[in-house]
């Protein structure tokens, strides 16, 4: 428990009592608002994923091993958000994929958990690779090897030679697959159907904002190759985020839904980031902490409607709201929070990333405004599959919401909207 607590008061200290600029705490690393936000987003869905893995407990299923897997994946985060070196980031970066994988085979649902592990594994590893050749190659040509670069000391990769495009993808493919990219996500809803709650929560909470922050930090070392291929990337972005809106309306699963839903969200805030206006970059780290805290909660109300039912088909979870009222608010409310309603922080977030997108183009807006609606339609779809129509028969009434999970699932609702009252917090890291 003291580590965990050391962390969080760091994360606390940074986070609301800010003094601009970057702080050094040893030579190797470094902490600024975004690290400490993410890091205090890191500790507090870890506690509610292992709070929510009380079945695992309760069967005596690995129990160490699990809590040993969940405490190295937390160390693994805090390093990967604190280092300010990208030898040591690309280590911890490639790391954190052993506890995930074990997350997933060991106390995954299904058989095909093998399936989801092999995609998971072969597109993160090869878009690593080339990401590791261009580190070595920047080492060798004497480039410094520092991730919290000022615009001093940027290192413009155009000045290397006439193939700096190929060298700008071998170092952000990665950060396109982890985030990820609508065209780079085949790995996602495999890897969440099939992971335990824990997995899930873990994976959509703060995996993919590893990406989104390794994405930011190599965007000072790189600028500009980003300036040159930004019409293109945020376009994909924008069209990738609708055509993740459009399927979650086709999808049965409710764990595929949302894990789609995460890629919808993920490519709005790339576009953001990639408009390379103040605005934009704000709201990246917004719609991150506000996507991670809301994602997790909604894989938490996933799991706990799978217990009941032992099943995620949306055509047979039906009269939810019957069996059990006193959860039926809190599924509202975060399927409200997933449309950007207020008060959420996602609401601020898009707000914001739309209002910077449309000031680097405004052919953009027709797009935004159809998937403002889609992502509108099936949140609404979500909730009223789940809570109303008649109860099925196959839900065992005995069972219901146990005190821990409801604390868990009401715990990420003032999270979630309190910050929307004070959203300096998050805007004033740059």
């Amino acid at each position: 428990m003291f580590p965990l607590s050391f962390m969080m008061l760091i994360s606390s200290q940074m986070m609301f009592f800010y003094f601009p600029g970057i702080h050094m705490i040893s030579n190797f690393m470094k902490l600024d608002l975004m690290s400490s936000s993410l890091i205090c987003l890191s500790v507090i869905l870890i506690l509610f994923s292992y709070m929510m893995s009380f079945q695992i407990k309760s069967t005596g299923n690995y129990v160490k091993l699990f809590t040993g897997m969940v405490s190295v994946l937390l160390s693994t985060l805090v390093l990967c958000f604190m280092t300010k070196s990208m030898i040591v980031f690309y280590i911890m970066f490639e790391f954190s994929l052993i506890p995930t994988i074990s997350l997933i085979m060991i106390w995954g649902y299904q058989p095909e958990r093998l399936q989801a592990t092999v995609y998971l594994m072969m597109f993160t590893l090869s878009s690593a690779l080339p990401m590791l050749s261009a580190i070595l190659y920047l080492s060798e040509a004497n480039i410094s090897m520092i991730m919290f670069s000022t615009p001093s000391s940027m290192f413009y990769i155009n000045n290397l030679n006439s193939s700096a495009l190929i060298w700008w993808l071998t170092l952000n493919i990665v950060f396109l697959v982890k985030l990820p990219m609508y065209i780079f996500h085949l790995w996602l809803p495999k890897a969440h159907v099939e992971a335990p709650v824990a997995g899930s929560m873990i994976l959509a909470g703060i995996l993919l904002k590893l990406g989104g922050y390794g994405f930011l930090r190599f965007a000072s070392i790189t600028p500009f190759w980003y300036s040159k291929i930004s019409a293109f990337l945020i376009s994909l972005s924008i069209w990738g985020s609708l055509f993740a809106a459009l399927i979650c309306l086709q999808q049965t699963d409710l764990k595929s839904l949302i894990a789609f839903s995460s890629v919808s969200h993920m490519g709005l805030m790339m576009a953001a980031a990639l408009s390379f206006t103040s605005m934009g970059w704000k709201s990246a780290l917004t719609i991150m902490i506000a996507h991670g805290m809301c994602s997790s909660a909604l894989f938490a109300f996933a799991a706990l409607i799978y217990d009941m039912s032992h099943t995620r088909n949306l055509y047979l979870l039906k009269g939810f709201l019957i069996l059990i009222p006193s959860m039926a608010p809190s599924w509202f409310l975060l399927s409200a929070f997933n449309l950007g309603a207020p008060p959420s922080m996602n609401m601020m977030g898009e707000i914001m990333a739309i209002s910077s997108c449309v000031s680097f183009s405004q052919i953009l807006m027709p797009n935004l405004m159809i998937l403002t609606f889609t992502v509108g339609l099936y949140c609404m779809m979500m909730y009223t599959l789940v809570t109303h129509g008649q109860l099925p028969n196959f839900y065992n009434p005995m069972l219901t919401a146990t005190p821990r999970m409801t604390l868990v699932i009401y715990a990420h609702l003032p999270l979630l909207s309190t910050f929307f009252f004070k959203p300096e917090i998050f805007s004033n890291w740059i």
